[in-house]
């Protein structure tokens, strides 16, 4: 009789199929919550520097002199174009949890804000110099309707 005898191995088999199969169930789970929580901390590193930079344009915006129309002209163009970029951020990489709902309010209001006053929305519309100027706004909100 041999060591290696064919009931043994398959005792062994069904043995370490028994008791891996559960092991490897629970990894999978804890593999798929890191991905969730990655994901996670990647939504909130992207909004996190979205709400910054537009914050900052808008505080900007507020502190220049309405006189000086130069450089309101050039910091609107400046929220306009992060603006296109958040809305890009947002369609490449989808933000999810609280932190996505947090973004797609801010990028709403803020697109309210320039739609409901009539020198943003002339600021907006003299900005586009191409079919493509602002593409990323248009799909954003062709998305979200």
């Amino acid at each position: 009789m041999s060591t290696f005898d064919a009931d043994k191995i398959g005792y062994l088999a069904n043995l370490v199929t028994v008791v891996g199969f559960p092991i490897t169930i629970v990894g999978l789970a804890v593999v798929f919550f890191q991905i969730r929580r990655d994901k996670l901390a990647g939504s909130a590193s992207a909004v996190v520097g979205i709400h910054e930079s537009i914050r900052a344009r808008m505080d900007y915006i507020s502190s220049v002199p309405a006189v000086d129309d130069s450089s309101r002209n050039d910091a609107f163009y400046d929220l306009f174009n992060d603006l296109e970029l958040a809305c890009a951020i947002v369609l490449d990489s989808p933000v999810i949890g609280r932190t996505g709902e947090y973004v797609h309010q801010l990028i709403r209001d803020v697109l309210r804000i320039i739609q409901d006053d009539a020198v943003l929305s002339e600021r907006l519309q003299s900005a586009i110099h191409d079919p493509n100027t602002f593409k990323n706004i248009r799909d954003y909100l062709a998305k979200r309707s």
